[in-house]
């Protein structure tokens, strides 16, 4: 039984973009001119449950837009959307990886590599930073960095602090007070091993996580024919002509506190609280709002543990991602030393 139904059709010979979707026997239709449109846009966004989704649409002029299709796999929505741009002949911006990038229609399945060399221009030289915590190893042809461990971080703890609560949650609500009843000993047995496995199960998960977040590197090789990263007993590869785009995503490493002499801190964000707290907080030098040593040293704790940006390669075949643990300056490093490699 087919309750719910949807169809797109793009139609170049009339110039029309038409929808119809329906639940039972209501259905809703729309049609627009493809001439409204002068982009197609692939977009991040996030569902109710947090997970990442890639809606793709038609944008024009004056907010003028089209939904086509949505989905959950990066890839899939990336192929539909390229193969949407070049039968339109339209341009396509994507911004599902976070950062906005936009190709020309006869570009779609350009490589990096051709890019570069089509563009004619060289990277602004980088220079490495100094106290890296990488390793690189550069040769002529070949570029290898070591990424140590990233420490537990803040989704670290929080995993690590979930499993323990949980654990001793079953340990002095349930287990204790089942085993202290005057029950058989084999009934005894039975609760018993019952409890273990749910107290086991949340405390190998808090080893796992402890052992990936410190004991686990990176290795990142890349040469004029593969980008590869290894990491947690996985080894994954793009060859390089295959690569589409090698960006830097996440978050800029712009401060989020600037402290001041009397150790409270400046948030640098130009979004200012509510009105019924914005009133009662002090404001900085340039009217930003202002918090007190307290919650300063606390915010700084948590900025340390906030990932940063990272090294994404892009292509129709997946993605490969490095760096997240690394400091702004380095993965901005580390890019330009790949970048180069795989554009030679």
């Amino acid at each position: 039984l087919m309750t719910a139904r949807s169809r797109v059709v793009l139609d170049r010979r009339e110039g029309t973009a038409a929808s119809r979707s329906g639940v039972l026997w209501f259905s809703k239709r729309e049609e627009r001119r493809l001439g409204e449109f002068s982009t197609v846009v692939l977009d991040l966004e996030k569902d109710s449950d947090g997970d990442p989704t890639y809606p793709l649409r038609l944008e024009g002029r004056s907010d003028v837009s089209f939904d086509l299709q949505g989905g959950a796999d990066s890839a899939d929505q990336r192929r539909l959307a390229e193969e949407v741009a070049a039968f339109l002949d339209l341009p396509l911006t994507d911004r599902s990886s976070g950062t906005e990038v936009v190709r020309q229609p006869e570009h779609l399945d350009e490589s990096l590599r051709d890019t570069a060399r089509r563009e004619g221009s060289g990277d602004t030289p980088v220079h490495r930073p100094p106290g890296m915590l990488s390793q690189v190893s550069e040769a002529s042809d070949r570029v290898e960095i070591r990424i140590p461990p990233p420490g537990l971080g803040l989704e670290g703890w929080a995993q690590v602090v979930g499993g323990l609560l949980f654990a001793g949650v079953a340990i002095v609500f349930f287990a204790r007070p089942v085993l202290s009843l005057p029950v058989p000993e084999d009934f005894r047995w039975v609760v018993l091993l019952i409890f273990g496995l749910l107290i086991v199960g949340p405390l190998l998960g808090v080893a796992r996580t402890v052992w990936r977040h410190t004991r686990c590197g990176v290795l990142v090789t890349a040469d004029a024919t593969r980008l590869a990263v290894k990491g947690r007993g996985r080894r994954r590869e793009l060859p390089a002509d295959a690569i589409e785009e090698l960006l830097v995503v996440g978050r800029d490493g712009r401060p989020l506190l600037q402290m001041l002499p009397d150790g409270s801190a400046q948030l640098n964000t130009d979004e200012l609280p509510p009105d019924d707290l914005a009133h009662r907080m002090r404001r900085g030098p340039d009217g930003k709002p202002v918090v007190g040593p307290k919650l300063a040293a606390f915010l700084r704790w948590i900025e340390r543990m906030m990932p940063g940006p990272e090294v994404v390669a892009r292509s129709d075949r997946g993605e490969l991602r490095f760096g997240k643990s690394l400091p702004p300056q380095e993965v901005r490093y580390l890019h330009a030393v790949v970048k180069a490699v795989l554009t030679r």
